[in-house]
Order: structure tokens, then sequence, then C-alpha cells
């Protein structure tokens, strides 16, 4: 069993509301580590991506992410939120931003 739940943001340079959405997942990442929430942002182009996350001061974890994890993850569209349960599990995912993300974050850490 895993101790944290794993929340992945999917995000594109290009996509405005990718951008728009950053601070508010920041906001969220840094409410709910102390109770186990992990946040990673998921981009492809990664030094236009660093260059961004610098100068906007976005302190989220960024990896790297691809064609094949794409795929496998069937990304189609941005922003897209996958929440990972404790059990490793894929527990929701929402297309583009939802306030209804916090409501499962808490449902998920605390229940």
């Amino acid at each position: 069993m895993n101790s944290h739940l794993i929340f992945l943001d999917f995000w594109e340079l290009w996509c405005s509301p990718c951008k728009k959405s950053l601070p508010t997942i920041e906001k969220i990442a840094d409410s709910y580590k102390s109770s186990g929430l992990i946040v990673f942002g998921v981009i492809s182009d990664t030094v236009k991506a660093n260059e961004y996350v610098r100068k906007n001061n976005i302190t989220l974890n960024q990896v790297v992410g691809n064609e094949e994890l794409n795929s496998i993850l069937m990304i189609d569209s941005y922003p897209r939120y996958i929440l990972i349960d404790r059990e490793g599990l894929i527990q929701n995912i929402f297309y583009g931003y939802s306030d209804n993300l916090e409501l499962e974050i808490n449902r998920l850490l605390f229940n």
C-alpha cells in the first residue's frame, strides 16, 4: 500500500486553460501535501516548460511525458487530470479543470 495519493496534471504550453489552472493546482498541492497528496505536472516540451515554470514561480514537480504514455492513458485533450489512489489504481480522470477535483481529492484522502 502506498501512503500517497498521486495527482497527474497533463498540460502543454499551447493550452491556455492548462496554464490558467496551474496556480490553482499548485495551491491544491500545497494544501494537501501534508495529508499525502503528491502532484506531478506532465509535459512534453521540457525546455520551454522549464522556462515557463521558472518565470511564473510554479513549484510543482514536473516530469516528461511522451506519446507512449499519452497513448496508454488515452490523453488526447488538455488539461487532463488523473487521480491515482493509495493502492495504485486510477480513481478518477478529469477532462479539464473542475471544482469537483478538490472534492475528489478530499474523498480519497480522508474517507
